[in-house]
């Protein structure tokens, strides 16, 4: 059974995209940040398919333990992903099936499909802050289209990530919050590491909002993160 499948349907769907979990890092706080690491920052872990001409394409592939032989098959592949209008920029998927063909195709090892998306309250918020400061990416289309999220197996909570210079960036985990918003507002990481509840996730943005919590620059939103299962 899904969990707060109400939930799912309600949020705006801002993409797709496959995601390696990784070993949480020396440094990172066990108390807040899971092992492994699952989440939408590319700082974090590897996030693909990715655009080819939007990154460094081999540098990409190597990092979700693509094989070489199979590099130039999943640049093509990735190439008639975005002909068809399939894939937008930087990295994210109209339909998490196609994230989950990329991975049964090219990535040996385990790639979560992630889906992600904003309460249907607060896209014109984001979409009027994304427009006056002239970004362009996929996250940005697609919220405009205002397609909800595809219906997910699992609901894995709130993750506050910036969105910066043409999509995903730094999450609170980069900037190792966690424990600040803990000690400010009583909200800690559920079992999967996100934030459980909307009303969490309202709190911990009121929280980040200060100017004066330090953190990276971009459109900070509490994204809703959900699982498709059983693509891998």
């Amino acid at each position: 059974m899904r969990a707060n499948s109400a939930t799912i349907e309600e949020a705006i769907a801002a993409g797709y995209l496959g995601v390696q979990p990784r070993r949480r890092p020396q440094g990172f706080d066990a108390r807040y940040v899971r092992d492994p690491i699952l989440s939408l920052a590319k700082d974090l872990v590897p996030v693909g398919s990715t655009m080819t001409w939007a990154g460094s394409d081999d540098k990409a592939l190597e990092n979700l333990g693509v094989a070489v032989d199979s590099r130039a098959e999943a640049r093509a592949w990735i190439d008639d992903l975005e002909r068809r209008g399939d894939i937008l920029h930087p990295d994210v998927c109209r339909r998490p099936s196609d994230v989950a063909e990329f991975a049964e195709r090219f990535v040996p090892d385990s790639l979560a499909v992630l889906g992600f998306g904003l309460p249907a309250d607060q896209v014109h918020g984001f979409l009027a802050e994304h427009a006056s400061l002239g970004q362009a990416d996929g996250i940005g289309v697609l919220l405009r289209e205002g397609r909800p999220l595809e219906p997910a197996h699992r609901r894995l909570g709130y993750e506050p990530v910036a969105v910066d210079k043409g999509g995903l960036g730094c999450s609170w985990t980069c900037n190792h919050l966690q424990d600040d918003v803990a000690l400010a507002t009583g909200v800690v990481p559920n079992e999967a590491g996100f934030i459980d509840t909307a009303e969490q996730a309202e709190a911990v943005m009121a929280f980040l909002a200060d100017p004066a919590v330090g953190k990276e620059t971009g459109i900070w939103r509490a994204w809703l993160v959900v699982r498709y299962e059983p693509f891998r």
